[in-house]
């Protein structure tokens, strides 16, 4: 990490605090950086700013060329351990994935990780298996996403990603989506089925773009969601005279009383 990214910043940039130092003092170079950019931009601001780089372990002389010359090859070195350090992880992973072992981050819903002797493994979740299970249900009887998705809600069944932890709303539990029901839904490698999920798609795949031709292909089709339910939008075009005006419109119009948002003016905001 640049050191413009880190505490170091502001003794960086902030004039008055330029002013209170003359040496740089670290235990290692590589505890500074493990990049040979990152690092030569630092030396060449000490060198324009009159401030001096020292290391205690290796003791350059980061103000002659050789101290310079003999620090830039550590780096090169540290770099160089870092990329490994890259790859090592990655191929860890691969390795832990062959094995069926879970390798961190967020499981997928209805199942969970557990520890078993010193590595972690995901098994099945038996209450968000069953929260799947209806949701396919409520679909499969003709429940549109968004009101699953207002149906869980409604009840305070938690999802994946638990509550809210800032802000106004922090400690209360996260809404559900419609699109996240729909991902549950539509995931080939999910908790569902073989027989559940094949019967569910057709239904999905009808219901993921409407079929009338009021709607059109746009920037944020299906991206953005609509404030008040949490459904998918769609754009909608609508004549007036010999000009077509496209907004972007709840797709669960009929339940939703969300107004209408102009395409232009939606658009505009993402392109700045």
């Amino acid at each position: 990490m640049s050191a413009w990214n880190r505490d170091l910043a502001p003794w960086l940039t902030d004039p008055e605090r330029i002013a209170l130092w003359d040496y740089l003092i670290v235990a290692k170079l590589d505890r500074l950086s493990r990049s040979m950019l990152d690092f030569q931009k630092l030396l060449e601001w000490c060198k324009a700013n009159g401030k001096t780089i020292v290391s205690i372990s290796e003791g350059f002389d980061l103000s002659t060329p050789y101290g310079r010359m003999a620090a830039n090859m550590l780096m090169m070195f540290a770099e160089f351990e870092r990329v490994r350090m890259g790859a090592r992880r990655s191929e860890r992973a691969q390795a832990d994935k062959a094995r069926g072992w879970f390798g961190g981050g967020r499981t997928k819903y209805g199942f969970r990780a557990v520890k078993v002797d010193d590595h972690y493994e995901v098994e099945e979740d038996e209450a968000e298996k069953a929260v799947a299970y209806r949701m396919a249900s409520m679909r499969l009887a003709g429940k549109s996403a968004a009101r699953i998705a207002q149906t869980l809600t409604a009840e305070g069944i938690p999802t994946k990603l638990g509550t809210v932890k800032k802000g106004p709303k922090a400690g209360q539990s996260r809404q559900w989506a419609g699109g996240t029901v729909v991902d549950i839904l539509s995931d080939p490698d999910g908790i569902l089925d073989t027989e559940t999920w094949t019967r569910l798609q057709p239904l999905i795949s009808n219901a993921s773009r409407p079929k009338v031709n009021r709607y059109s292909e746009s920037l944020l089709g299906e991206v953005a969601e609509c404030a008040k339910c949490q459904s998918p939008m769609w754009a909608h075009n609508t004549r007036r005279g010999d000009t077509v005006w496209t907004y972007y419109r709840c797709s669960n119009h009929d339940e939703c009383d969300a107004r209408m948002i102009r395409a232009a003016d939606l658009d505009a905001i993402v392109d700045l």
